[in-house]
């Protein structure tokens, strides 16, 4: 082995222990990996930066822009709302309509922001029909995961693997190629959710009060400022109990008015009100200082958090929001949405206390105190490309949808598919046009083009692709494949393809999908040469294996904006997902090798 090769071979270590622990943000990571490959010298600087040029990372921004724009169109909300009318006169069909619908949708644009308009409109369907949201939010989004088997640009992950394959002087692979495949698992996927997985997904039950789902009796008390307190003359932020005890103010009443959003410049004054976020010791401390009384110990009702104007939401950050790695300080959070969170509910649990410093992530819902004018506007559709959240305690109503935008959108997505699918324009050439063009029609500006595009994924893409590129030029990934074949490859190529599938699965759970994807990818090509058989399927395996994620809530997107949505556990994903998994390895070993010749 060579000095380069170790030293790739030290960041792709590096790399995978970063993704596993989610110490950084996946977009910081890749460019950790860019900067070590530029330190270390294994590749030149423009080839460490070439991950941003690469036709893959600029497809998969167009086709941002493409789901931007037909999500603008409002048709997905009507879409939706539909279907929530069906689910309430019959489960089973419901349920079959959404997973189907998810999946046709999903083959052509991106799934998260199909998964995101649907979220709000199950919850509130779920509700009026009596049914845990639990037993649609799953088949909802490993539906949107089994569409984008069925289409080039069904994922990021296809793009990606096609993007690299040309760059390795392969053929690019067609709009509709892993169609043949991608259909068959998607029906049998269908149809495993709608019989076995309905017995195999626990119902979890929400209460329809909000105060009640966040514990917040337990939580939230308020105190009544004595004359004798050493608070009085200094401002809320200055007084001690909030200082000494890092207490979260949510609430301030003077005399007869009623709660407003406390301003912690305002002076205390004898006879003021505060409610606080607080735990048991911190009350128990509070007892115990002088010059306050604690006048109610235990808020049971939503109503008692909402007065005339002031009103209680719970809204979701989306994967991509601005709001990913910052604590509600940091995000100003007050002052830009008008609103104070008195609760997060995320895969950490419930989180009552310290709000202001928890760093969110993606999938965290946030029920939030604020104006009802604040978000009735953030409830709109037309702010869902860009708010970095979205109101899932509420449903969106019928949309009046401008017809001659909607045919433009649509017109526009079909050319997009179909000149490369009769190999007129590649893909890449075929997505910037596309995406140009519903700018020009006023279809999407260019502030909701820049908003739509999920950054985070861009500058990982940028970053794995880069290390990818490092693999091949330092023989890395020739040096992974020789060892591999010293050990499996008399088993011959179809064993091969199940092998590939199944580490890229196990990969995938660990890690994104994408950097699973671009570490396999330049290893399985270069196996392919050694053997002497076409790469094609060593890929396919790669792409579907990549974009079916079952078994964990951080393997995909859209499984980790369901986790918290449908209060999921951990173990839900693995119960339902685990033999998914399994059926799709069976699958995906029998039926690539039958279609894709070596």
């Amino acid at each position: 082995m060579t000095i380069d090769q170790w030293i790739t071979i030290a960041i792709i270590i590096i790399a995978v222990i970063l993704f596993i622990t989610e110490w950084l943000s996946v977009d910081l990571i890749g460019l950790i990996i860019i900067s070590l490959l530029i330190i270390s010298g294994v590749i030149t600087p423009v080839d460490a930066v070439g991950g941003f040029s690469n036709s893959a990372t600029i497809t998969i921004m167009a086709m941002y822009g493409l789901s931007a724009a037909i999500l603008n169109t409002g048709e997905l909300v009507n879409v939706g709302n539909y279907l929530s009318k069906v689910l309430v006169k019959n489960k089973t069909k419901g349920i079959l309509l959404i997973m189907i619908f998810a999946g046709v949708i999903s083959a052509f644009i991106n799934n998260t922001p199909v998964v995101a308009v649907f979220i709000p409109i199950i919850l509130a369907a779920s509700a009026k029909a009596n049914i845990s949201p639990s037993k649609i939010l799953i088949p909802l989004s490993f539906a949107s995961m089994f569409g984008g088997l069925c289409s080039l640009i069904g994922t990021s992950t296809n793009i990606l693997v096609s993007g690299i394959a040309q760059t390795e002087g392969l053929a690019p692979f067609g709009m509709f190629e892993m169609a043949p495949v991608g259909i068959i698992l998607f029906v049998v996927g269908v149809l495993y959710l709608l019989f076995a997985g309905d017995k195999l997904i626990p119902e979890r039950t929400l209460s329809n009060q909000l105060t009640k789902n966040y514990d917040m009796g337990k939580y939230l008390t308020d105190i009544r400022i004595l004359p004798d307190a050493p608070s009085i003359g200094k401002t809320i932020a200055e007084s001690t109990i909030i200082t000494d005890l890092k207490i979260d103010v949510i609430g301030f009443r003077r005399k007869e008015e009623h709660f407003t959003e406390p301003n912690y410049s305002t002076m205390v004054e004898a006879g003021d009100i505060l409610r606080l976020s607080c735990n048991f010791k911190q009350i128990s401390t509070i007892q115990q200082r002088e010059g306050v009384e604690i006048i109610q110990g235990n808020i049971i009702s939503d109503e008692e958090l909402k007065t005339k104007d002031i009103t209680l939401a719970e809204v979701l950050v989306t994967p991509g929001s601005e709001l990913q790695g910052k604590t509600i300080s940091q995000a100003r959070f007050k002052h830009q949405f008008g609103a104070v969170a008195i609760a997060i509910r995320s895969r950490r649990g419930i989180l009552h206390t310290r709000l202001t410093r928890t760093k969110l992530r993606p999938g965290d819902i946030l029920l939030l105190r604020g104006n009802n004018e604040i978000f009735a506007e953030y409830k709109n559709w037309t702010h869902e490309i860009e708010n970095p959240f979205i109101i899932i305690s509420e449903k969106e109503e019928k949309i009046a949808v401008n017809k001659r935008n909607m045919l433009i959108v649509f017109s526009i997505l079909a050319l997009v598919v179909l000149l490369p699918s009769f190999n007129i324009l590649p893909i890449l050439a075929s997505a910037i046009l596309g995406v140009t063009a519903l700018v020009l029609f006023r279809s999407i500006t260019m502030a909701q083009l820049y908003k739509a595009i999920n950054w985070n994924i861009i500058f990982l893409l940028a970053g794995t692709i880069s290390l990818g590129i490092a693999m091949e030029k330092t023989g890395t990934a020739n040096l992974m494949a020789e060892n591999i074949l010293s050990v499996f490859g008399s088993w011959g190529p179809i064993a091969l393809v199940s092998i590939l599938y199944l580490v890229t699965t196990i990969l995938t759970e660990l890690i994104s999908n994408s950097a699973s994807a671009v570490l396999l990818t330049p290893i399985a090509i270069s196996m392919a040469h050694t053997m002497e058989v076409d790469a094609k399927p060593f890929l396919f395996a790669i792409m579907f294996a990549a974009s079916a994620s079952f078994m964990t809530p951080v393997g995909y997107q859209t499984n980790t904006m369901i986790y918290t949505a449908g209060n999921y556990k951990f173990i839900d994903f693995f119960r339902v997902g685990a033999p998914l998994n399994l059926i799709f390895w069976i699958l995906a070993s029998i039926l690539i090798p039958l279609f894709y010749k070596f």
